[in-house]
């Protein structure tokens, strides 16, 4: 070997060993970024038949106020309003016609959208009467953010049929033929 050799094969293997050593303590190289997010409010509206019925002619009002509670509150928020019927979709109208409603699909659709991560609140207009799909407890109970409930209506059908009195024997013998 020459005499520089030596040296040169000392320094390489200095260096490779000094790389390896720095590699396997990974060092940590931050970069940091902020990136501003504004939070998220989730307004929810159900349109099923039941809440048009409850609403009666206040549908079209009740439509608009909510697009005006949108439009003062997109300047510090991000705010997304869906209609709840048998889907849950974006497209807000004044018919308020869907044959049911499943609430349990507008919270499992909270929790799994990426675009909700920064959740702020959910606001729920609803009478309460859901008849697709299980219950919405659950899903429900998994949301972080706080959830505000306009409640709308009677959840109670109407009456169609009431017994006002009732005429019987007060004492009855088995055999007895009753003719009414």
């Amino acid at each position: 070997w020459a005499s520089w050799a030596k040296p040169l094969m000392f320094f390489l293997r200095a260096a490779s060993v000094a790389i390896i050593c720095f590699l396997l303590l990974s060092p940590v190289l931050k970069h940091i970024s902020y990136e501003e997010v504004k939070p998220t409010i989730v307004i929810g509206i159900d349109q099923s038949q039941s809440t048009g019925f409850a609403l009666g002619k206040k549908q079209t009002e009740i439509v608009s106020q909510v697009n005006a509670l949108s439009d003062r509150l997109k300047g510090k928020y991000q705010v997304v309003t869906q209609s709840i019927g048998n889907d849950v979709d974006g497209r807000l109208t004044s018919d308020f016609n869907k044959p049911s409603t499943n609430l349990n699909q507008f919270f499992q659709n909270i929790n799994e959208g990426i675009e909700y991560q920064s959740l702020g609140a959910v606001v729920l207009l609803t009478d309460g009467i859901f008849n697709t799909g299980p219950s919405p407890l659950f899903e429900a109970s998994r949301i972080k953010a706080p959830i505000y409930t306009v409640g709308v209506g009677d959840t109670l059908p109407a009456k169609d049929l009431s017994i006002r009195s009732i005429i019987n024997n007060e004492i009855g013998f088995l055999g007895d033929i009753s003719k009414v």
